[in-house]
């Protein structure tokens, strides 16, 4: 029953990264802290796909309830909790009608989180936090099993660290870098057609009991420590509390998707940074300790993404066709050069994930090229 399950879920993560393009890793972690029964935060300029991932999400499990909220500063707690009931009012109960709210809802999605106010952010901790809906004093416990969060910029108030820190897993996503995935996005998303679900509530709720009762490994745990432990040495504060609800996700792609200790620790560095400046960073201290193959390959991987992007600039640049093709072959022999050396590492099945980004990286490179040569 556990591998049937399993195959269940894996195949959920392959049906979803068929639908939503080169987000392999934020995937993988949505799926790994649904499991581990942790929250998700998805950053990004505007229509950059982030709550695109949790309507594909949903639109996979059947049985599962959903919430949808834009949040703005001036946003009520009536729309995220619902209305007072007037029958309730009238026996002088003040009960909310919470049909088709959060408080009833297995899967949320947050937009603009961190724009609403404090009256809709007082309840959302309470939800998120604690898991925990308060009706006239009485705490009742919720059936969310995870609300993805998304926003154009980060929290610039302290007094929204409580509430940012309840997300344990953490991404900060651009646009398709990808021309062929940039076409594929229009032409897919102007037939919109989601397939059949893949799985359903129950079956997620066994594969979290499935998590949550399979030991954790120590193996693991010691891995953990030390990377916290670099991390502290490097400068970046890693919380105990944070470092617990990070190694239920690390857990949780051990015991569903078979990753190893060395492959499972590197959700730590999707979850200990704060700012964006601090992203890359971390991740390399985190990837260095825990899986360095991968974290070379990652390395590489950035600096393709980089020299994609000053590719792009000079397409834009102004100056003559023979000038800019110039810039950018050169540029491509840079991004081969640099594939080459990931093809020399050691190819575990992340190498490789990895590895096949840089070559749809490089497929990119070669349209740019030729739209310079079009002109």
């Amino acid at each position: 029953m556990s591998q049937d399950i399993k195959s269940k879920m894996i195949k959920l993560e392959e049906t979803m990264r068929s639908l939503v393009m080169e987000r392999e890793r934020e995937i993988k972690g949505m799926l790994c802290s649904l499991f581990a029964g942790e929250h998700i935060y998805v950053g990004g300029p505007p229509g950059s796909g982030k709550s695109y991932m949790g309507k594909t999400l949903l639109s996979l499990i059947s049985g599962a309830s959903d919430f949808a909220n834009t949040f703005t500063a001036f946003s009520t707690p009536d729309e995220v909790v619902g209305p007072f009931d007037p029958s309730e009012i009238m026996k002088g109960n003040m009960i909310r009608n919470t049909a088709g709210m959060l408080p009833v809802a297995n899967l949320a999605r947050l937009e603009e989180i961190f724009k609403s106010n404090a009256g809709c952010l007082g309840i959302l901790t309470d939800i998120l936090v604690d898991g925990v809906f308060v009706q006239q004093g009485q705490a009742q416990k919720i059936p969310l099993l995870q609300a993805l969060a998304t926003s154009n910029e980060l929290p610039q108030d302290d007094s929204l660290a409580y509430l940012w820190d309840r997300f344990a897993v953490r991404f900060w996503v651009g646009y398709l870098k990808s021309r062929d995935n940039r076409l594929k996005a229009l032409n897919f998303r102007k037939g919109l057609k989601m397939p059949a679900p893949i799985t359903s509530i129950d079956e997620v709720m066994e594969a979290r009991k499935l998590v949550s009762d399979t030991p954790v490994s120590e193996n693991l745990q010691m891995l953990m420590l030390d990377i916290q432990e670099e991390l502290s040495r490097n400068g970046y504060s890693l919380s105990d509390r944070r470092l617990g609800r990070l190694q239920e996700v690390c857990h949780a792609d051990m015991v569903i998707f078979g990753a190893s200790e060395e492959e499972a620790a590197i959700h730590i560095s999707d979850g200990a940074w704060s700012n964006i400046e601090d992203i890359r960073a971390v991740r390399d201290i985190v990837f260095k300790k825990a899986n360095p193959e991968l974290g070379e390959v990652m390395k590489l991987s950035d600096e393709v993404a980089l020299l994609i992007e000053k590719m792009q600039k000079i397409k834009s640049d102004f100056g003559s066709q023979s000038d800019k093709l110039s810039k950018a072959g050169s540029i491509g022999v840079d991004i081969k050069n640099a594939i080459a050396k990931a093809t020399s590492l050691k190819q575990t099945s992340k190498v490789a994930e990895a590895l096949a980004g840089m070559n749809a990286a490089k497929k990119a490179s070669e349209s740019i090229i030729f739209e310079i040569v079009r002109g």
